[in-house]
């Protein structure tokens, strides 16, 4: 099986229902293939990226080309019920790993589980919570411990 021949994928999102038709008549224009219903942005997005094939090649989400306020990172932010399970996750790798301090818990999770990010809108509110799980961990563990200001 020889290479594939370089190619784009396009993903068209209206603010009304269009037609087969009428998007025929722009894929036309485009020297495109037949237009395809998308049945998910988000399952789509990650298909393209390979985000569930780790053999394929991983693109970038910077890669994806994006116009008129659509935005990938948006499109590909965990869920709420998703954002839940990994701050529980991150509360309890704390507990079992008796995290004192926030720089090594952020500079084990960038390095191992960048999942963990806090790239989402509400991000101060789990930073807080992050350093009040640190916080409660009990005193007489913590008593080489200096805190610092920041």
């Amino acid at each position: 099986m020889g290479a594939k021949k370089p190619h784009y994928h396009c993903l068209i999102k209206f603010n009304s229902l269009k037609s087969y038709r009428q998007m025929l008549s722009l894929t036309g224009k485009l020297h495109a293939p037949n237009p395809k219903p998308c049945e998910s942005v988000v399952g789509k997005v990650r298909y393209w990226l390979h985000l569930d094939n780790p053999e394929k090649y991983q693109y970038k989400k910077e890669d994806i080309k994006a116009f008129c306020g659509f935005d990938v990172k948006e499109v590909l932010k965990p869920s709420k019920t998703q954002q839940t399970a990994m701050m529980r996750e991150i509360r309890q790798y704390i507990r079992d790993n008796n995290i004192l301090e926030l720089k090594p818990f952020m500079d084990y999770a960038d390095a191992e589980c960048p999942q963990w990010g806090m790239s989402s809108t509400d991000s101060n509110s789990k930073s807080e919570t992050i350093l009040t799980v640190v916080d409660t961990v009990p005193t007489t563990v913590k008593t080489s411990i200096t805190k610092t200001s920041p």
